[in-house]
């Protein structure tokens, strides 16, 4: 209620109409869990990724305002249980596969172009958003105060058009149909292609970041079944074009090997991590209404796949 009232009164006001309207938030994320911590709350619940978008939909229903870019300032959050909440509610997202670094968005830099350029396009501001990201990311210690006295170079951004996650979704529900039901050939495939598309891979993940990195995922599993299951690899391909159309800017640091291209998607390691959280938020995948498990039906793949005992029971 207090995000959808915050909107409403943005929308409103008229001391600060505006043309465009971009909405940033700051504070810890836990990618298709949720984001903000509640403080006033004893358990510190996290805003969930359906709650979000709907206070998102609440306020531009009630008003007829629109938010042509979110940028989303918390860990993991370039994730498309997110991308694909907020599809129809706004124009463009910008996030993170991984954590972000303790200062965040270059905001110096933002405010700077803002000031020079107030008449900026929303996608050139979100495309500026990853460039000034990189900018304070690969700078030499000690070019600008950050918080700590030393490198965060552990880092990436992209920018998503959510106009295209229509597409994407349902490439994600054809390459269920088509790898369903439980296939051996898919399931060794499909295991090695999320195992080297493991985002934590490169970093300490704290325990909190199980996004497998969906170009990299599904292009690996294409060419390694493309002569043993075409119409698999065909779906798999889907999927790739279509994320290639949903991410139109993105930037990773080297350290990440060319595995954060954009976007990811939840496979969990093992049955654990999908039925009891390592906070106790108790949150099942299956179970939280994500408009994207609900329409791809991405969860049906996840127990045939990677929930071993439970899908062979």
């Amino acid at each position: 209620a207090t995000l959808q009232h915050f909107l409403e009164f943005v929308f409103t006001e008229p001391t600060i109409a505006a043309e465009n309207y971009c909405l940033i938030v700051q504070d810890h994320g836990l990618d298709y869990l949720g984001l903000c911590v509640d403080e006033s709350e004893p358990k510190r619940w996290f805003m969930s990724v359906d709650g979000f978008a709907s206070a998102v939909a609440g306020a531009t229903a009630a008003t007829g305002g629109w938010l042509d870019l979110i940028e989303i300032d918390a860990c993991t959050m370039a994730v498309v249980e997110m991308a694909y909440e907020l599809r129809d509610k706004a124009g463009y997202l910008v996030a993170s596969e991984k954590a972000v670094p303790f200062d965040g968005l270059n905001y110096r830099e933002l405010m700077d172009g803002l000031s020079e350029n107030p008449d900026i396009e929303p996608l050139d501001l979100a495309i500026k958003m990853v460039d000034d990201y990189e900018e304070w990311y690969t700078a030499p210690l000690g070019t600008y105060p950050t918080l700590y006295p030393y490198m965060q170079d552990f880092a990436c951004l992209s920018v998503m058009d959510l106009s295209k996650m229509g597409p994407l979704a349902d490439a994600f529900s054809e390459f269920r149909d088509q790898v369903l039901p439980k296939d051996p050939v898919v399931k060794s495939s499909l295991n090695k292609a999320a195992n080297h598309a493991f985002l934590a891979l490169w970093e300490n993940c704290m325990a909190c970041d199980y996004g497998r990195d969906i170009r990299v995922m599904f292009s690996e599993f294409a060419d390694s079944v493309r002569a043993t299951r075409p119409e698999a690899a065909a779906a798999a391909d889907a999927i790739v074009d279509a994320t290639d159309d949903v991410v139109v800017y993105h930037w990773e640091s080297w350290r990440f090997r060319e595995i954060c291209t954009g976007m990811s998607v939840f496979v969990p390691p093992g049955e654990g991590l999908y039925y009891v959280y390592w906070d106790s938020l108790s949150r099942v995948y299956d179970q939280l209404g994500l408009d994207f498990v609900t329409d791809t039906g991405w969860d049906e793949v996840l127990h045939a796949y990677f929930l071993s005992q439970r899908s062979s029971a």
